[in-house]
């Protein structure tokens, strides 16, 4: 459209037309992804995320369960998760430093986080603390009986095969796998991000708190993004109103 508007604005400045056309156009605003979040429902509720978890804990490998729910009660996302070294878990403090991603180029490589505010720490609750603990000893118990040695700190937490990193396009794979047994829409591995960041809404987190959990270098994009109001809340409207104005 600029090309156009430059041409026509040339020949009436060559006094070829005498208006023009392309003034009184209204150009509408571009469709962003986020103003459709709420209609495609990239995210769970908080009763769906039960369900999930749960399916995920009774049939997947532990490891499954353990990456899923860091996922879903951190807001982190899925490559700064597979990028994950035992180092970067304090369990005292139950916080996660994330100071690297992972890449594809094809191969999979570790760099260096999306952004300045992607490089942070994240913290986490006694349970999922509690679940990557138990995996720990459980994940020490398996590179032993392959021959690989469990005991450095720069062991991968999710490891795959020959203890290497996990190609995050495969654990897409395991995600519709486990929608699909527990019955639930199918959402994507970013959805559980989309997911912890309006639970965490609706449980009071503020939104300067969710930034810096998220990693966001602008707090426009979580207000855009990840503030979405959830059927359930809907439901609540009124009644919330009600209680509030009280006449």
């Amino acid at each position: 459209f600029n090309s156009v508007t430059r041409v026509f604005k040339y020949a009436k400045h060559l006094k070829i037309i005498t208006d023009d056309p392309t003034s009184s156009v209204i150009i509408p605003k571009a469709s962003r992804q986020f103003d459709n979040l709420e209609h495609s429902r990239n995210y769970y509720t908080r009763d769906e995320l039960r369900k999930f978890l749960e399916y995920a804990e009774k049939h997947e490998k532990y490891k499954v369960y353990v990456l899923f729910r860091l996922l879903a009660f951190s807001g982190m996302r899925k490559s700064e998760a597979l990028a994950l070294t035992w180092n970067d878990i304090d369990f005292d403090k139950s916080r996660i430093t994330i100071n690297k991603t992972l890449i594809l180029t094809p191969k999979v490589e570790v760099s260096t986080p999306k952004t300045k505010n992607s490089n942070r720490v994240v913290f986490i609750d006694k349970k999922t603390s509690s679940v990557l603990k138990e995996w720990r000893f459980e994940q020490k118990k398996e590179l032993l009986q392959k021959g690989f040695n469990a005991l450095s700190t720069n062991q991968i937490v999710f490891s795959g095969r020959n203890n290497l990193y996990i190609f995050p396009t495969t654990i897409s794979k395991m995600m519709n796998r486990i929608s699909e047994g527990s019955n639930l829409p199918h959402i994507t591995v970013h959805g559980l991000r989309h997911t912890y960041a309006t639970l965490a809404v609706q449980g009071g987190m503020s939104v300067k708190q969710l930034q810096a959990q998220l990693g966001h270098s602008d707090v426009q994009t979580t207000l855009n993004i990840y503030t979405s109001i959830t059927d359930e809340q809907r439901k609540d409207t009124a009644n919330q109103y009600t209680s509030f104005v009280n006449f």
